[in-house]
């Protein structure tokens, strides 16, 4: 491979991608530990903090050149929470650091601006020559940063390193984080998932390696059919359950007969109930008449999380023929009430359309179903359900203008987007597909001028559909200035942004940028922090049990001291799981109840190297994006590296993790309490 130097006394000012790729093998050499401040001893450290907490980009570049290196390395983090592509050129300066600490938080932080300006200061910054092993923890990091904002060029020529042996543990995990990332951003290609399973199978690398490749192999799009005979015979035998949860699913992205057959032995074997959820999603995906009686036999499954999977699966994946047994076991007393509404939907959105008697006995069946429930969760299923049957649109309609439930109203808005965006909309209504259009958009723009934030947000999503083309009955659209000026803010930024999408889309124009909140709106309560213990304990009493969690304020000051101070107040006592997806997480905190509500403050973003979403029960903070966080949180059921530098974690689960992993939706957070 060819490269180009300017060479001074081991120099190297840029070269290309080749200079990456050839590290020369370290010594036992050790890096220096990590340079670290505590922000609770250490004044200056705390006002690099507050500088990072309310965006101050010029101070904290004043901090860049600080003698101090501790000083440059917190202010480098600061910018990787920031993630600000203006100031790569800054950051890029400091890959040439005496500090390798420092070089590490610059390589992470450049990697966090996603910026491609960023790609030839991160190749330049790549140590070639780190003979004494010094560099080789910036040089992993620096290959991951290039999987957030390289080339595909860049791709190519990292997934065909050859230097790098088993023992080289840190590159190699760089390395495989470096094409994980890529595959994030949509970028693949055929020597790097090869390269991956390659790693996979090499038995010399570490646990971590391993984990990274089994993860991208489960998470890149890409098509597995040419290692599936690789694939198969190792996925059941995996010792560790999380590589197992990984494995499961790449075998969901074969063809192959056998990875079905594997999936099909192993279920009924497989003893975590998060394998069994990945193997069930699996199974959905492939040749239904091979899969359909494994799914069947999961909708009894002990684990409600696996019992609602296979129901689901049943919804997306099933088919016409089957759709009476579907019927059938939907109204098994038996079964969950998860489990019916999906069965409910499966029916509802297969029933082939002779059967005219089926349906109406169906409709009346899941109609008394969602009026007799007393659970809101359980009625907005329902109505979820009855969605999957376009002409029930009049009836839902009714149902979200009479609700008084925020989670059953924003269910039925859903319900009525989901309708409106159906690819055979105007099929299935026939000639009078038009006048349907036309009352949807009479809804949806009662929706929006309704004051619920929340089944605002739902309406103005809908009207963006462009097969609808609703803009033909919205002429003029002044109403939606209004719309915006009744909205509050920080409260409703994400309904805001969603109606300026509209506003912009139904004019023809380009669609606008993110609106930026006031970093002063919700300011770190410093003294907050210092009334708590040495490792402050958090005690999630929920409906299920009690959940233990660890705070770090070290990690994340501003999120931990909103959290410690909303549950002083008392304000998540009461307040639901509203959101619990089986083997990712359990999300509760919303004050409507839906996912869709916050308070009055938005919390900046908190993210420092190297906290990862590398294993179950960590905790972090919902967001819209960069600067949104605000009351609701989730705890993850099993690690999601997808997460990873993009939502700030604030604490991990110490105990309690059974309780987690039984949430459904609808449990209830009784009282948090500080430790």
């Amino acid at each position: 491979m060819k490269f180009y130097t300017r060479i001074g006394i081991f120099a190297i000012i840029g070269f290309c991608i080749w200079g990456l790729t050839s590290c020369i093998p370290p010594s036992e050499k050790k890096a220096s530990s990590v340079v670290r401040t505590n922000i609770f001893a250490d004044a200056t450290a705390q006002d690099i903090y507050q500088l990072q907490d309310l965006r101050n980009k010029d101070s904290l570049l004043f901090f860049l050149k600080d003698a101090d290196p501790s000083y440059r390395y917190a202010a480098a983090m600061a910018f990787a929470s920031i993630k600000d592509s203006t100031i790569v050129e800054q950051l890029g300066e400091l890959l040439k650091d005496e500090s390798p600490d420092v070089r590490y938080a610059v390589a992470y932080a450049l990697g966090q601006t996603k910026a491609k300006a960023a790609e030839p200061l991160l190749i330049a910054g790549f140590d070639r020559f780190d003979s004494t092993g010094v560099s080789m923890k910036v040089n992993a990091a620096i290959l991951e940063a290039i999987g957030k904002c390289g080339s595909k060029k860049a791709l190519q020529q990292m997934s065909t390193v050859s230097t790098y042996k088993p023992g080289d543990s840190i590159l190699v995990e760089g390395l495989a984080w470096g094409i994980y990332r890529f595959a994030l951003r949509g970028i693949t290609d055929t020597t790097a998932t090869k390269r991956m399973v390659e790693m996979l199978g090499n038995p010399q690398f570490s646990n971590r390696i391993h984990y990274v490749a089994a993860y991208f192999l489960a998470r890149a799009n890409v098509q597995l059919d040419t290692f599936a005979s690789f694939l198969a015979p190792l996925a059941p035998k995996e010792k560790r359950p999380f590589i197992r949860m990984a494995l499961a699913s790449s075998l969901g992205k074969t063809t192959k007969p056998y990875a079905a057959d594997t999936l099909i032995r192993w279920l009924p074997k497989e003893p975590d109930y998060r394998v069994r959820v990945n193997i069930v999603q699996a199974l959905g995906k492939l040749d239904y008449k091979r899969t359909r009686l494994s799914i069947f036999n999961a909708l009894r499954d002990p684990n409600a999380h696996v019992a609602g999977t296979a129901a689901r699966t049943l919804v997306t994946n099933g088919q016409g023929r089957d759709a009476t047994f579907y019927w059938k076991l939907a109204k098994d007393s038996t079964l969950a009430w998860s489990v019916q509404a999906s069965l409910y939907a499966a029916a509802q959105r297969l029933l082939p359309p002779l059967y005219a008697d089926y349906r109406e006995m169906m409709n009346f069946q899941c109609r008394r179903r969602y009026e007799r429930s007393a659970s809101p969760e359980e009625r907005a299923a329902f109505l979820e359900a009855l969605s999957e049957f376009p002409w029930n649109y009049r009836y839902i309609q009714q149902q979200a203008t009479l609700v008084k439930s925020p989670v059953v109203r924003s269910a039925a808005w859903n319900g009525l987007k989901k309708i409106a965006s159906r690819p055979d909309f105007e099929r299935f209504f026939g000639l009078g597909w038009r006048k349907v259009g036309k009352e949807f958009s009479i809804y949806f723009r009662q929706a929006l001028q309704s004051g619920d934030a929340g089944v605002m947000a739902i309406a103005a999503e809908a009207l963006r559909f462009p097969q609808r083309n609703f803009g033909q009955y919205f002429p003029q659209v002044g109403f939606l200035d209004t719309v915006l000026t009744s909205l509050k803010l920080p409260r409703d930024l994400e309904t805001y942004g969603e109606v300026q999408k509209t506003r912009s889309f139904l004019k023809g124009e380009a669609e606008p940028t993110a609106l930026k909140t006031d970093p002063k709106n919700h300011p770190i309560n410093w003294e907050i922090l210092a009334s708590l213990r040495e490792r402050p304990v958090a005690i999630i009493n929920t409906s299920k049990g009690t959940i233990r969690i660890q705070l770090l304020p070290e990690v994340a000051p501003g999120a931990v001291a909103m959290f410690v101070a909303q549950a002083r107040k008392g304000y998540y006592n009461g307040k639901s799981f509203h959101r619990v997806v089986p083997n990712f997480v359990a999300q509760g905190g919303c004050p409507r109840g839906d996912g869709s509500g916050s308070l009055d403050f938005t919390l900046r973003t908190e993210v420092p190297a190297p906290m990862r979403y590398d294993h179950e029960g960590m905790v972090g903070l919902a967001s819209a994006g960069l600067d949104t966080e605000s009351v609701q949180f989730f705890i993850t059921h099993s690690p999601a590296p997808h997460l990873d530098g993009n939502y700030t974690i604030f604490a991990t689960v110490a105990d309690g993790m059974s309780v987690v992993h039984d949430l459904q939706i609808g449990d209830v957070i009784n009282k948090i309490s500080i430790q």
